[in-house]
């Protein structure tokens, strides 16, 4: 299931229950990252708590490789998918860099970290090359130039092809 953790504790109060520890704790890894914004439709905060995720397989760059992620690879941890718009924005590193920084802790919490833009994988791997700030990305970065991750996750901004901020948090169930 989708648990959208936003970025005000408005959100955390309109949960059905409290976060369990799990969830808070990275609830308080993530709340820099997390303030980038709320995924909007309309003006109107979204929830996805309790859909599960399609199933997928996508392309990745990760430690220097290319290979394919799917939804099995999702199943039976934790997981965090962080969407951002493209590679190669002048926003987007600080964000990311963010998210290296603690993926030691996420790590350490059992839960894995995608990043995932509507890019291709060549693309990830030449910002990775190009950039100090993402060189130091160690969790996988997520192609998605079919769209279909951003329009599962409901961020596919299609007027402009590129995905919107959002992160969720995903169970082991999916």
């Amino acid at each position: 299931s989708l648990k959208y953790i936003g970025a005000t504790i408005r959100f955390q109060k309109t949960l059905m229950q409290p976060l369990d520890a799990f969830s808070l704790k990275l609830y308080n890894y993530m709340w820099l990252v997390i303030a980038t914004g709320e995924i909007m439709n309309g003006g109107i905060p979204m929830s996805l708590i309790q859909k599960e995720i399609a199933d997928f397989s996508v392309q990745c760059y990760q430690n220097n490789a290319f290979r394919t992620a799917t939804k099995a690879d999702v199943l039976g941890k934790w997981s965090v998918f962080f969407f951002y718009p493209a590679d190669f924005t002048f926003v987007c590193p600080t964000e990311l860099e963010d998210l290296a920084n603690k993926y030691a802790d996420f790590q350490a919490a059992g839960c894995q970290v995608y990043a995932v833009s509507c890019d291709t994988h060549f693309v990830h791997k030449a910002w990775h090359d190009a950039s100090e700030r993402i060189q130091k990305i160690q969790y996988p970065m997520l192609a998605d130039p079919t769209h279909a991750l951003a329009k599962d996750f409901e961020v596919y901004i299609e007027a402009d092809g590129v995905a919107e901020r959002g992160t969720f948090v995903v169970n082991p169930e999916g």
